[in-house]
C-alpha cells in the first residue's frame, strides 16, 4: 500500500491468492503502481505486478515516469479497454502532461533498468537499519525496494499522535524529513540516491527514534 498504510506491501501469497480468485470469477484486476512501479519495489522489473506474476488486466503508473518535474501518467490496459474507456474520468494523478513530459518519460524508461539493482541493494541497507526498531512495540517497519515506512505502535490514539510530534520535532532538530503519514513516516529516495547521502540519512533518522522512543520511556 501506499501512504495510507505506510508503504506495506500486501504478502505475496495472499494477493497472489487474491488475483487468482477475481479472475476465475471474470472479474478484472487492476494493479495501481504509481508508487511501487517503476523498479522502486527493488525486483528487477519494471513492475511488481510482473515480479509477481499477477498478470493484472490494468496496470496504472505515474508521476515519476517523467522524472517528477512534470506531470504525467498513464494506463496499460491488457483486456477490457472498451468496457474501462467508457467510464474513465481522469482527476488527480492524471491531471495533465505535455510534449517535454512525454519526451522526458521516453529517456526515464530508457534509463531506469540500469538503476533496478541499485534500488534492491539500497532498500536492503534501508531493511536492515530500520530492522532495530521493529520491535511491534513502539515501531512497526514494512516496505520493500526504495519504498519502506514506520508505523508506530499505540492503542491509545492520542499517546500515537503524540509520539508523531516527538518524532516530527526530533526530525526538525536533526535536519532530516521523512514523508510524515497518518501514526507514522514514508521513506522514498530517488532511484540514483546515492549510498552514502542515505546512510547519512537513515543515521539522523534512527537517532531521532532513539530520542523519541527515550523520551517516551522516562
Amino acid at each position: 500500500s501506499g501512504s495510507s498504510y505506510a508503504g506495506r506491501p500486501w504478502p505475496k501469497a495472499l494477493l497472489q491468492g487474491a488475483v487468482q480468485r477475481v479472475k476465475a470469477r471474470g472479474i478484472k484486476v487492476l494493479c495501481d503502481e504509481i508508487m511501487c512501479g517503476l523498479g522502486r519495489h527493488g525486483l528487477g522489473t519494471l513492475f511488481m505486478s510482473k515480479a509477481w506474476q499477477l498478470e493484472p488486466d490494468v496496470v496504472t503508473f505515474g508521476k515519476s515516469i517523467s522524472a517528477g518535474p512534470f506531470p504525467l501518467s498513464g494506463i496499460i490496459v491488457k483486456d477490457g479497454a472498451d468496457e474501462l474507456q467508457a467510464g474513465l474520468v481522469q482527476v488527480h494523478t492524471y491531471a495533465g502532461t505535455s510534449a517535454l513530459a512525454m519526451l522526458t518519460a521516453t529517456e526515464v524508461l530508457k534509463e531506469v533498468p540500469n538503476w533496478f539493482n541499485h534500488a534492491h541493494k539500497m532498500g536492503e541497507l534501508i531493511r536492515t537499519t530500520l530492522e532495530l526498531f521493529n520491535d511491534g512495540k513502539f515501531l512497526t517497519v514494512q516496505g520493500m525496494g526504495l519504498l519502506w515506512g514506520g508505523t508506530f505502535v499505540d492503542a491509545d490514539p492520542a499517546r500515537k499522535l503524540k509520539t508523531l510530534e516527538l518524532f516530527k520535532a526530533a526530525c526538525q532538530e536533526d535536519g532530516v524529513w521523512p514523508y510524515f503519514v497518518l501514526g507514522g513516516f514514508m521513506l522514498t529516495p530517488p532511484m540514483d540516491v546515492d549510498e552514502a547521502d542515505l546512510k547519512l540519512g537513515l543515521e539522523r533518522l534512527t537517532s531521532c527514534l532513539k530520542k523519541v522512543k527515550q523520551q517516551l520511556e522516562n
